[in-house]
């Protein structure tokens, strides 16, 4: 099941800025529209509008938008479609708690205290932070300094994909 959404997630959006924020864990806030990871498929695609790219030829169908500051990811088995994950790149779009493209990696742990699980590569590392059906993700520079996206995933239908 997913968070339950509280009245007190209320939108936030600077007109003057274009920024757009998340205002729980779980969605983000693109052009005054929310778009939960748990929401319909087709409900998120029309919120986003006509994507730049997509490719529906797979059972991981992608949607891009604005130069690819947006992603959508959907999972389609053949019976239903749902969104498995939305990738941010956009500095114009930041998490609930103010997180957005080319902020230090400091700040993320300041934000969001320790990751319930970490990963180290040369391109980069990746901070997970795991809430009630969906996982928070930030994507860190090679030198491990800035965020450079973050992305929420679906874990049910994560545990369909792995």
């Amino acid at each position: 099941s997913f968070p339950t959404r509280r009245s007190s997630d209320l939108s936030s959006t600077d007109e003057a800025q274009g920024q757009v924020q998340v205002n729980s864990d779980d969605k983000i806030v693109y052009a005054n529209h929310d778009i939960y990871i748990d929401s319909n498929v087709e409900e998120g695609l029309d919120e986003l509008g006509e994507p730049a790219f997509a490719n529906t030829d797979s059972e991981i169908e992608f949607y891009t938008y604005n130069n690819a500051e947006i992603e959508m990811h959907v999972f389609d088995d053949g019976n239903s479609r749902d969104i498995w994950e939305m990738h941010i790149m956009s500095n114009k779009v930041s998490t609930n708690r103010g997180i957005k493209s080319g902020d230090s990696k400091d700040a993320v742990l300041e934000k969001y205290g320790k990751p319930d699980e970490e990963s180290h590569d040369a391109n980069g590392d990746t901070y997970t932070y795991d809430f009630d059906g969906y996982k928070l993700s930030f994507v860190t520079d090679d030198n491990n300094e800035s965020v450079q996206r973050f992305f929420i995933t679906n874990e049910e239908i994560d545990s369909k994909i792995q």
